[in-house]
């Protein structure tokens, strides 16, 4: 009985030992959330100028990116990758270059650009360390993982070659143009960069096609609470900051009707933010990458969840990725495993699958991608690492227009598969 007893009393001091270490972790874990840093998610960088001054600051891009979530867009410069392709493969890709009547007879095909090939290059602003400007529409572009890409921005890409605004920690804004600027780096968000804080928009949005939650950039241009909704109601202009706002209800196509956090309803009309005019939403989705609702698409924004705005991603968020590593089935049955180069330009797990469904622009991080399957020669099954399953199309990422793949087995020169002899890419 003595013996029984014991083990009980040792059995209840390791269940009290236990439940205190459970309370223990909660309380950290409680400590940490509460002191979260409300900037993190906005970019921040020292920008080094042309004559070596130096200005350090919340940083907006030209196209208004303000997120380390946003997606920065430009062009790679001198690609080499149509060197693995025969005269044969080259001449078999997409209709679009047919139609551009390029001339293979000479196989000069290299004069700093694909024949008719974006060869874009996107990736989130998180991802990067740093921009060392090289020319007027040139930069060098270096990435977590230390690797560098020179790129080159023009009027469709335009993120290279644009001013930028850095606000500093007294909130005045910086206009700097590109010509002025010799390096950018990128660094973690201090809490200290503002003097007052600021809140990202949060919320879910009801679309014609069904409903997403996440971070919100209202009109490609407001994304705080402390940013304004502008408006007219029986001839008064309005400015309701969308921090009083609870939510926004398409009632036709050139007005919206509010319902504030006071439960006050107003309906709203002309202008950009509640019109046809409006540039449309951006919706950044945990373990997805970003969202694009069309005006026309979008129903009703309900704001909201407190302290949702800490959820935005931290520069630190984002760790150094790794190259795209692949098993490719084809549809003859054979299977290939090795590094891929997916349509001929994405190389990293930070860059960006584009593609459509039911109206919505997707940007898939391709690091959150579990597998691409091929459907037919417009639409692709893609399916994210979180379980969601997305059919794709309207973009060459995930239609025939895509240029096919490159896949190295070993360490000599890749293999290249077209497009139309592929089943499925199984990304690790």
């Amino acid at each position: 009985m003595q013996n029984d007893l014991s083990k009980s009393s040792q059995f209840s001091t390791a269940k009290i030992l236990i439940y205190l270490l459970a309370c223990f972790v909660i309380l950290i874990c409680s400590c940490k959330k509460a002191k979260g840093n409300p900037l993190q998610g906005l970019i921040y960088a020292k920008v080094t100028l042309a004559g070596g001054a130096t200005q350090q600051g919340i940083i907006q891009w030209n196209n208004r990116q303000l997120f380390w979530e946003d997606v920065f867009e430009t062009r790679r410069k001198d690609a080499k990758t149509l060197d693995f392709l025969t005269k044969d493969e080259i001449s078999k890709l997409s209709d679009q270059q047919k139609r551009d009547k390029i001339e293979w007879g000479f196989m000069h095909v290299w004069e700093n650009k694909y024949p008719s090939k974006s060869n874009k290059f996107s990736c989130r602003f998180g991802d990067i360390t740093s921009i060392v400007i090289s020319g007027e529409k040139d930069a060098l572009l270096t990435i977590k993982n230390g690797s560098t890409i020179r790129v080159k921005g023009d009027q469709q890409f335009g993120d290279v070659g644009s001013r930028v605004r850095l606000i500093d920690q007294k909130g005045k804004w910086h206009r700097i143009e590109w010509k002025q600027i010799q390096k950018i780096d990128f660094m973690s968000t201090p809490a200290q960069a503002l003097s007052s804080p600021v809140r990202a928009l949060f919320g879910t949005v009801k679309t014609n096609y069904g409903t997403v939650t996440g971070h919100i950039k209202w009109d490609q241009d407001e994304t705080l609470t402390s940013s304004t909704i502008d408006g007219e109601n029986q001839g008064k202009e309005h400015k309701i900051p969308f921090g009083k706002i609870h939510r926004i209800k398409k009632t036709a196509a050139n007005s919206c009707e509010l319902t504030l956090i006071s439960r006050e309803k107003i309906i709203l009309s002309s202008g950009d933010d509640v019109g046809t005019s409006n540039h449309g939403l951006t919706v950044f989705v945990e373990d997805l990458g970003s969202i694009f609702v069309e005006w026309e698409n979008f129903k009703e924004l309900t704001l909201g969840q407190a302290g949702k705005e800490e959820q935005l991603l931290a520069y630190a968020d984002f760790k150094a990725v790794k190259a795209l590593w692949a098993e490719v089935k084809t549809i003859g049955g054979e299977r290939y495993k090795g590094k891929l180069l997916y349509d001929l330009d994405e190389q990293w797990a930070c860059e960006i699958l584009e593609g459509h469904q039911s109206g919505i622009v997707y940007s898939v991080v391709l690091g959150n991608i579990r597998s691409v399957e091929r459907k037919n020669q417009n639409h692709c099954w893609v399916l994210l690492k979180n379980g969601e399953r997305l059919l794709l199309d309207g973009h060459a990422d995930v239609n025939d227009t895509n240029w096919g793949i490159l896949i190295w087995i070993d360490n000599g020169n890749p293999r290249y598969i077209a497009w139309d002899r592929i089943k499925m890419i199984n990304l690790r």
